[in-house]
């Protein structure tokens, strides 16, 4: 019966169109949640204060429109998330670097002329206005206590020894960091994956779930001081988002809908002080 239920999907999906099906119920329910955030963050992120594209996300890669809303929500989210933390006053006087910075939107929202840290010289072309240097993680070429924050989005879950990437980040930063990584309901380690298109490092080696993310946080001396779920999607509405909803199950990672995460997690990391 099940494998008759998933033929029946499968062949349903085909005659909606396959990924152009896919891509209107991503464009469509990710438009919905992120009218939503709009909504309740307005206070907090004026429209304006970020700009992110799918054109321009992981600088040197191109998506189609349909991620648009999704990479909003991306932005707007992590923006409320440090604005709420720690306060626009401090946020002027702080400095900050965005480490696996992919254009410089969130140091240019929070109007910072901070530093964008990545590995890849293309990306860092198509950053302007802001300084850039060129860097792998765990070692940055810097001094200790370079940064009152660092900015570390979408960036852990691609090292192949994330202690030691924030025991990096520990040594760089005078106050604290943001994290943000994938929303997953077990940790899981992924094998290595040859992709010929991408060089190893934009592949995800691990993806920790909230309770082995704080464990993770454990081997450095950082401390979770506040952390957010961010959701990508509205639920569904229409019968095409229904369809796709229920073909997910049989096709997709449970974590995942429409190839993207149904959710991330974001953290502040403290750099507690010892007495």
């Amino acid at each position: 019966m099940a494998l008759q239920f998933s033929t029946a999907i499968k062949e349903t999906l085909k005659r909606h169109g396959g990924q152009r099906l896919v891509a209107k119920v991503r464009e469509n329910m990710s438009r919905r949640r992120w009218e939503r955030q709009r909504a309740q963050l307005i206070a907090t992120v004026p429209p304006g204060e970020y700009r992110q594209t799918a054109t321009s996300h992981y600088g040197d890669y191109l998506l189609d429109e349909s991620w648009n809303y999704v990479l909003h929500g991306f932005a707007v989210e992590r923006l409320d998330f440090i604005i709420r933390t720690l306060g626009p006053a401090e946020i002027q006087k702080s400095s900050f670097a965005d480490i696996g910075d992919s254009d410089g939107t969130f140091l240019r929202a929070l109007g910072k002329d901070g530093t964008s840290i990545n590995f890849s010289e293309t990306v860092l072309a198509n950053i302007s206005g802001l300084k850039k240097l060129k860097g792998c993680m765990p070692n940055i070429d810097l001094p200790d206590g370079s940064f009152d924050y660092v900015l570390l989005f979408e960036t852990l879950e691609h090292l192949p020894d994330p202690v030691a990437g924030l025991r990096e980040v520990y040594r760089l930063v005078r106050k604290g960091a943001f994290v943000s990584i994938p929303h997953v309901s077990s940790t899981r380690v992924k094998a290595y994956w040859n992709n010929l298109r991408a060089p190893a490092a934009e592949s995800h080696v691990f993806e920790f779930c909230p309770r082995d993310f704080a464990r993770i946080v454990t081997y450095t001396e950082f401390r979770i001081g506040k952390s957010r779920k961010v959701s990508v999607f509205a639920p569904p509405r229409t019968f095409p988002e229904w369809l796709y909803c229920a073909a997910s199950v049989l096709v997709e990672d449970r974590d995942i809908r429409c190839g993207v995460f149904k959710a991330f997690d974001v953290y502040y990391l403290d750099k507690h002080r010892q007495p």
